[in-house]
């Protein structure tokens, strides 16, 4: 299993041939992390958002409509405009090693400072960093920029 820490806004950015993420405020996914012990490995899908076009993109009516239900509401087609048929693109799943907790780390539980909380949160975005511009090019995409947002 695993989570996606964009969630629906990151629906919003999803377009083809764009590699972006939606992490750069939010810090659930570390407070969890933090809270249940669970370790946080870095994760990149090269071609996750090349499996179909996306009506919701660039903040439309359709996302204000998805802010309002507090859900992501989207219109998705691949190839000649057909729904549920996706596009066939490389795509390529690249894992780090898990971030080990930083200093000061008491253990599992909810009362984790917020110096705790910022520092693993760093971590994590330069750990996706550093591994999305070390394999881009084994993935068949050796001028793309990782957005992180």
């Amino acid at each position: 299993l695993f989570i996606l820490p964009g969630g629906v806004a990151e629906i919003f950015t999803s377009t083809p041939g764009r590699d972006c993420i939606v992490f750069k405020n939010r810090t659930g996914l570390i407070r969890l992390s933090l809270e249940t012990g669970a370790h946080l490995i870095p994760v990149y899908v090269f071609g996750g958002t090349d499996f179909f076009q996306n009506l919701a993109t660039n903040g439309g009516w359709l996302a204000e409509l998805s802010r309002k239900f507090k859900a992501g509401l989207t219109i998705f087609w691949g190839p000649c405009g057909q729904p549920f048929i996706p596009y066939t693109p490389k795509c390529s799943q690249i894992m780090g090693e898990p971030i080990p907790f930083p200093k000061g780390y008491k253990g599992p539980g909810p009362d984790q400072s917020d110096a705790l909380i910022k520092e693993l949160h760093e971590t994590y975005l330069n750990e996706i960093s550093i591994l999305f511009n070390k394999y881009k090019t084994i993935a068949g995409k050796p001028d793309a920029v990782l957005e992180i947002l």
